[in-house]
């Protein structure tokens, strides 16, 4: 994993943290202009400042900053960045596609990604534009966590674990243990 990932999360993760903190008495202006910058750069970030508590948060920061220092990503780090990329692309393909865009043939799709690409400064993959497509409920953010499952060669569920632990009581509870000095 390249530094520059690991040192674009802990960007996000510091920013997180900051908007939480409860002494933070940044103004609402503020705050919202920082928010709308946070999910901006880092699309799906507004889900984790809403869900993800203080502790977690803190202990993020914490394994990103051993990361930097070492070298050596956790898998949860990987699998962030790659849902960052994939639902920046799927987000930008959705307002560049229409619903008469379901008759495009493939040289349209790959002109749109070429457009898309070019519009966002990353790569932009075909099978993502057919996924998008093909996606009835719209759910974008379930695509890419399922996408960047496959790529990991995880499950849905461990994806969804290493990057929203919101609902992972292990992780609060070793955050908790970790910001009381126990580990």
């Amino acid at each position: 994993m390249h530094r520059d990932g690991l040192e674009a999360l802990l960007r996000k993760y510091t920013a997180i943290q900051r908007l939480r903190e409860p002494a933070s008495g940044s103004e609402p202006a503020v705050a919202k202009a920082e928010m709308r910058a946070l999910a901006d750069e880092f699309p799906g970030a507004l889900r984790e400042l809403d869900r993800l508590e203080l502790p977690a948060i803190v202990l993020r920061v914490q394994e990103l900053e051993r990361a930097l220092a070492s070298g050596v990503a956790q898998p949860w780090m990987r699998q962030m960045v790659a849902f960052h990329s994939e639902l920046r692309s799927a987000l930008a393909l959705k307002r560049v596609l229409s619903e008469r865009a379901r008759a495009l043939r493939e040289a349209d799709l790959e002109a749109v990604c070429r457009q898309v690409s070019e519009s966002i400064a990353q790569d932009c993959p075909i099978d993502l534009a057919r996924d998008v497509l093909a996606r009835e409920d719209g759910r974008l953010s379930q695509l890419v966590i399922e996408r960047v499952a496959r790529a990991a060669g995880a499950t849905v569920l461990d994806v969804e674990d290493n990057l929203f632990p919101d609902e992972n009581p292990g992780l609060r509870r070793r955050a908790r243990r970790q910001s009381e000095g126990r580990e």
